[in-house]
């Protein structure tokens, strides 16, 4: 199964997708955020500046899900439709083409 994905935060968001069940790839999550490697992941940045580290399981929701694994293009591929639909704040690159994302300021704006 693949599952396209959701945490949000107020007005930011982090679009992320799966074939693994969905409870796995949070946990996934849920442990980077204490290792110095991703520090700089600023999904986890977010979550540890606003102490939601206790409650990220909470925060997920599910946008869309497929009964079948989908190949590595096509999930990538409809993550970025979501990415490009939603412009959520805290992914750092596009799902399809890997471009780097803009980081957004203190003031809202993109820099």
């Amino acid at each position: 199964m693949t599952t396209i994905y959701k945490f949000q935060f107020n007005d930011d968001c982090y679009i992320g997708s799966t074939n693994s069940p969905l409870k796995e790839r949070v946990l996934e999550h849920y442990f980077c955020m204490g290792r110095k490697r991703c520090k700089n992941v600023r999904l986890y940045q977010y979550c540890n500046q606003y102490l939601l580290r206790r409650d990220f399981n909470k925060l997920v929701e599910v946008v869309e899900e497929f009964p079948i694994p989908l190949c590595r293009e096509n999930r990538v591929k409809v993550e970025q439709k979501y990415i490009d639909e939603y412009k959520p704040t805290l992914n750092m690159r596009n799902a399809y083409g890997m471009k780097k994302r803009k980081k957004k300021d203190n003031n809202n704006n993109n820099i």
